[in-house]
């Protein structure tokens, strides 16, 4: 509870608008206040705040008719669950105990300058959000919400600054911020339930599926123990006078917003996804029998700290301007918030990914910048507001520097490294009525991973591997656009807009630096394999994202998927313009019109893994309201030699149905004799493809071309394949 508090607290002089209407804390409630060198303050309850008559409101662009919309939250409570919450359904009705907030304000001196400390913590606590529905200009709401959501953790929050409870002028290392939710696993195989949070989505009444962020772990913020050195504030041009240059980490208010920059940032999460197909008409329990059984998809997380972080908030929502792209300083924003945040990996850094019993996980680690990258990870545009129809930022520019609209876009002379695509193709989606908008500009991730270890529990193992996984992505632009309500109109639900890109433009001296790269890197060798100087773009309309009883199922009627780039390698940490061995052009593009994927639960030897079903109707793009397709029967694959790109071999108008069932996503431990008996971990890719009229559709057909030239088409009536693809340690 107090996080939410503080966190409304940091943002209400950045955000205009916010409403707020909740019960007040009862006499009773009060429990002890006490105060000898501080002041602390304890409080008891069943239930702290809220009620089903609470409403919490952000109107970012409140008293402007022609922009205003709001977020709503409806019935917003705080319950104490006691145990393991069983008994609290959505309705908030609490049958077990009550839940303690302890807090403690502390005001001393550093020498002659004041200090402030507060150090708050609380016993576990269910955050209940039963209704979430956004409300337009004219103040209608929507007829369907986003869904009933529940948080359940423990925790503590840790503040202290000198000067000033938001003072930046003193750089004082005894300034500290912490947060922490839940407790520490002890190793990722772990399965002590009690300690964790848990975070439940539900779209439905009780008894619909719920998708679970389960045994959820964070603690992050800083405790500034070491020295460093700040630019000005970074990116930005200024952040606000006393902010500029905390050597020693900190808080501060200024001109532009809330700074906070630190030598060292913690950064620890960790969590399985799961969900739970069938729950029992309690719901949001912990429970795990009987149909409240929780299926485990896989275990994610960061841990570790980054260098040398600097964060703004500032008010600034989106923005109406169509002229040269400027992912900082875009004109003519409305209210909202924008964050603009940069930072390297330290060498601690760790990206956890590992099945869903968490008994065999893979940590990537050893995070290093390209050659000559400033940031390891750099978002300076990432803006969140409330928007009504055709009130977005305007569209993606597709193979050059611009956004807004298509004259822009066709004019732009900066086009990709590789020289593909001239001019750009502009790109839109529109949002279709009022949304919860998320638009980013200019991000870059410039760091990569150069070690892995595998923690295999079953097995009681660790193996590490000098090998790292690159994912560099150069200029990452996106639009998101979140609509309440499921795509078929008749319940609660999301269904989104979504076009990001992740494209290459900087032509370096070193070749992979500030673009898009996915190389597998043999850090023992310093010699690295895949797609470089590559363009990514991932756009779906009417992206629907509904809870199942057959898992977390993904569908769209109007999609496009498009990877482009070089095949080639070199020296990674060395590599020049002559050092990078080009092997071909890749170029594939994929739309449809009938998309759908669902992510379950699969168990083999009784372990879980990531299994996942689909169905792919190539064609066109066709929906109203889009402009993100080709157009023209675009789908294709082509393949093309480095030193002469127009001869290049291509299977073109590519049309018909694709199945994809048995999927595997399986890190099978050394301990599982029969999927690994020679003793050796693994981790298998698998499924089976089906077309044509074994899929269902159509037959699945082709035009061959070479050159630009027809040589004749391919027809495919029915069939399946079945591939596997196995990676394990040589010995």
């Amino acid at each position: 509870m107090i996080k939410i508090r503080f966190l409304c607290l940091l943002l209400y002089p950045l955000v205009p608008g916010p409403v707020w209407a909740m019960q007040a804390i009862s006499d009773t409630d009060l429990a002890s206040t006490t105060g000898q060198s501080g002041l602390t303050y304890v409080t008891s309850s069943n239930t702290m705040l809220g009620g089903s008559s609470s409403l919490v409101q952000w109107n970012p662009d409140a008293g402007n008719t022609s922009t205003s919309a709001t977020l709503e939250i409806q019935g917003l409570q705080f319950n104490g669950i006691g145990g393991q919450g069983v008994g609290i359904g959505p309705s908030g009705v609490s049958t077990s105990g009550a839940f303690a907030l302890t807090t403690n304000f502390d005001v001393g001196s550093n020498g002659s300058t004041p200090a402030l400390d507060i150090n708050s913590s609380w016993t576990r606590t269910r955050t209940l959000v039963p209704t979430v529905v956004l409300l337009n200009a004219a103040g209608t709401a929507s007829t369907y919400g986003y869904g009933s959501l529940a948080m359940d953790s423990s925790g503590s929050l840790n503040f202290t600054n000198v000067g000033g409870f938001l003072n930046g002028s003193s750089k004082n290392a005894a300034t500290q911020l912490y947060l922490t939710i839940g407790s520490p696993q002890v190793g990722m195989g772990n399965t002590a339930p009690g300690s964790y949070g848990q975070i439940y989505y539900q779209q439905g009444g009780a008894g619909s599926p719920e998708m679970i962020i389960d045994k959820l772990y964070m603690a992050m913020g800083f405790n500034p123990q070491v020295g460093g050195v700040f630019g000005a504030c970074g990116t930005t041009t200024s952040c606000g006078g006393t902010a500029v240059g905390l050597s020693s980490g900190g808080f501060a208010s200024g001109s532009t917003g809330l700074y906070l920059g630190s030598p060292k940032l913690d950064f620890n999460m960790t969590y399985v996804l799961a969900y739970r197909p069938t729950p029992s008409a309690t719901a949001f329990t912990t429970a795990t029998s009987g149909s409240d059984i929780i299926e485990n998809l896989g275990t994610f997380g960061w841990t570790g700290s980054f260098d040398n972080a600097e964060l703004l908030l500032s008010s600034g929502g989106m923005w109406s301007d169509t002229g040269t792209y400027n992912p900082l300083n875009p004109a003519g924003r409305s209210q909202g918030l924008n964050i603009d945040f940069h930072a390297n990996y330290d060498p601690n850094f760790n990206w956890v990914i590992g099945e869903g019993s968490g008994q065999a996980v893979l940590d990537f680690g050893g995070w290093n910048n390209l050659t000559g990258a400033q940031w390891g990870l750099n978002v300076p545009n990432l803006t969140l507001d409330v928007i009504n129809a055709n009130q977005g930022p305007g569209g993606l520019c597709w193979g050059a520097q611009a956004y807004g609209n298509a004259s822009s876009c066709s004019g732009a002379s900066v086009q990709w490294v590789n020289g593909e695509v001239s001019p750009g193709a502009y790109l839109d989606l529109a949002p279709s009525s009022t949304a919860l908008g998320l638009a980013v500009r200019g991000m870059s991730l410039q760091a990569y991973s150069t070690s892995v270890t595998l923690y295999d529990y079953l097995a009681n193992s660790t193996r590490n591997f000098n090998w790292g996984l690159m994912y560099t992505l150069g200029q990452v632009d996106g639009n998101l656009y979140l609509y309440p309500g499921n795509a078929a109109g008749n319940g609660n639900g999301l269904t989104a807009d979504l076009m990001l890109m992740s494209q290459s433009f900087a032509n370096n001296s070193y070749p992979l630096l500030n673009n898009t790269n996915f190389m597998i890197v043999d850090t023992t060798t310093n010699l690295g394999f895949g797609l470089a100087q590559a363009n990514l773009l991932l756009a779906a309309h009417q992206l629907a994202i509904n809870l199942t009883t057959a898992g977390i199922q993904l569908s769209s009627p109007d999609m496009r998927m498009e990877v482009q780039g070089i095949l080639g390698g070199g020296p990674v940490y060395s590599m020049t313009s002559s050092t990078f061995e080009k092997m071909m052009y890749v170029d594939v593009n994929l739309e449809s019109n009938n998309f759908n994927l669902t992510l379950s639960q699969g168990t083999q030897n009784n372990l879980p893994y990531l299994a996942y079903t689909g169905h792919i109707t190539l064609a066109d793009t066709t929906q109203s309201g889009s402009t993100i397709g080709v157009g023209g029967n675009a789908n294709y694959i082509s393949l093309a030699e480095p030193s002469n790109p127009s001869a290049n071999f291509m299977l073109a108008n590519i049309t018909g149905d694709l199945n994809i069932i048995n999927g595997q996503v399986f890190l099978i431990s050394a301990a599982d004799t029969i999927d690994a008996p020679d003793g050796i971990p693994r981790l298998e890719l698998a499924n089976t493809v089906q077309m044509g009229s074994t899929a269902g559709g159509q037959a699945v057909t082709a035009n061959v071309k070479f050159g630009g030239a027809q040589l004749g088409s391919i027809a495919i009536p029915s069939g399946q394949i079945y591939s596997s693809i196995m990676l394990k340690p040589q010995h």
